[in-house]
């Protein structure tokens, strides 16, 4: 039993319940870690001191009070050392020793979840991930979305895979951002889902434990929009400079058009560029601006 204690990721808490009140026996390294209260902070001290809004030795009466074989977890708010407000899962269970008084209390850290939770009572919502601080999918959830995807080919898959390249940077600037301010942001950007490409809109936001250290992010998908590649501007400039064997250099020079604004039409960076631009790519192609780009028919 100790070996789980002790190893377990889930904080733990080992209690013993006198009458009413619940007093801690013994905390975990997860736990440490979690609440940053050490042993010296809480053994042999009742368990109210975790307490955030509600008492928190009447959250345990009333799970104590559950049968084993009904679902014994609860959702509520504790404190960690510094104030913090620490949204968990708890689950209660009996450690049977000579001292029949001894639980075990597993906590599962809940609070990315309920940031989502907020966000879709606020928005609609059409998917979320949760991402770890090395941009690895820990968990995916589909709401609202039309959108099919395998989830279990994603999950424990990194971010990167599904991001087209030329949106790399922008995606890594966008976390790296984030991570600095600490504050959730949106973006917008193009994801790719096993061939098909999607545009997107998120909102993150990233969490961090209670040492300060960056635990991961949670991410919530506002719009999940499947691109018909024949719709797609970038991706019929393409393909008409695939046909005519017209390389972006080749374009470049014809047009006296730089190199660089070719390069980012051509990969969907510019999604409008200007009239006397389209005219000047269209014509070297042999089509009218409104064969590309339906803004210009």
């Amino acid at each position: 039993m100790y070996d789980l204690f002790t190893f377990s990721p889930h904080p733990i808490i080992i209690i013993s319940r006198h009458l009413k009140e619940w007093v801690v026996k013994d905390i975990n390294a997860s736990f440490q870690l979690f609440t940053a209260y050490t042993k010296e902070d809480l053994i042999d001290r009742s368990i109210s001191i975790l307490s955030h809004s509600a008492p928190f030795s009447q959250v345990l009466t009333s799970l104590a009070s559950l049968k084993e074989q009904q679902d014994n977890t609860m959702e509520c708010e504790i404190s960690s050392r510094f104030g913090r407000c620490l949204y968990v899962s708890l689950q209660l269970i009996r450690v049977y020793s000579e001292d029949d008084s001894l639980y075990a209390l597993i906590l599962n850290d809940i609070t990315e979840k309920k940031w989502i939770e907020q966000l879709i009572l606020e928005r609609k919502v059409e998917a979320s991930l949760l991402l770890s601080a090395e941009g690895v999918i820990s968990s995916i959830s589909r709401y609202y979305s039309p959108v099919r995807f395998n989830v279990s080919r994603m999950e424990e898959g990194s971010i990167a895979d599904f991001i087209l390249h030329r949106e790399k940077f922008k995606i890594y600037r966008f976390f790296n951002t984030m991570r600095k301010s600490k504050l959730e942001a949106e973006l917008s950007f193009t994801l790719t889902l096993f061939g098909d490409e999607f545009t997107s809109r998120v909102i993150a936001k990233p969490f961090y434990r209670t040492d300060g250290q960056l635990k991961g992010y949670a991410i919530v998908f506002l719009k999940l929009d499947l691109i018909d590649p024949l719709e797609d501007p970038s991706y019929k400039l393409r393909l008409l400079m695939t046909e005519k064997n017209i390389s972006v250099t080749h374009l470049a020079q014809t047009t006296d058009i730089s190199l660089t604004t070719i390069s980012k039409i051509r990969n969907g960076k510019i999604k409008k560029p200007q009239r006397l631009t389209a005219d000047l790519i269209a014509g070297e192609l042999g089509v009218v601006p409104g064969e590309i780009w339906s803004c210009f028919r």
